[in-house]
């Protein structure tokens, strides 16, 4: 009987795990950063003055784990209309994106480093989003450049994969406690 509660519960983490999975894949996510100087770039921060396809930004965080997110100013000519950002995948990971700055993203192709390496595309603008990153302005002398910050936002599923686990060991736990104070309280009244 053990080993059946046991294979339960193997195969109830089992299908939290596909669950998880199945809907919680990693999001590449470009938020508005505040406006610091270029001149020089705060530490940690980089700056960048140009962006194609052929020339992105690029992210060195990791999918797999919880990295900081980077910060990168904006000091070339003109709006940034649109961004390109390239990273280092994880093979069978699929990827998807999101932006507070822009409306739309998606994958391009072929990125820098096709072998390792995937490339989004942050485009368009509502009126829910900003739409582009505008260039440095000089106000009295001092700097002021717009940015963004890159990070992988974890699997939002995780946590029900965590939540399933916990049930299973909180009952397992439960029943054995439950037959401890029974065992006891025959103990007691004997």
């Amino acid at each position: 009987m053990k080993f059946i509660r046991a294979l339960g519960l193997v195969l109830l983490m089992c299908c939290a795990a596909g669950i998880a999975k199945a809907d919680g894949d990693p999001v590449l996510t470009t938020n508005k950063f505040p406006d610091p100087s270029c001149s020089p770039a705060p530490v940690g921060d980089t700056c960048f003055s140009t962006n194609t396809q052929a020339d992105p930004v690029f992210f060195v965080g990791e999918a797999s784990t919880v990295t900081p997110p980077e910060n990168f100013l904006w000091d070339g000519p003109g709006d940034l209309t649109s961004l390109f950002v390239e990273f280092t995948f994880i093979p069978g990971e699929i990827y998807t994106c999101a932006s507070n700055i822009y409306a739309t993203c998606g994958t391009v192709a072929p990125s820098v480093n096709p072998l390792t390496d995937l490339e989004f595309e942050f485009t368009g603008g509502d009126m829910n989003h900003v739409g582009f990153i505008a260039p440095c302005t000089v106000t009295d002398g001092v700097q002021d450049c717009q940015g963004f910050t890159a990070s992988f936002v974890p699997e939002p599923d995780s946590g029900l994969l965590l939540f399933a686990g916990l049930i299973s060991l909180v009952a397992l736990g439960r029943k054995r406690l439950t037959k401890q104070i029974t065992g006891a309280q025959r103990v007691l009244s004997a």
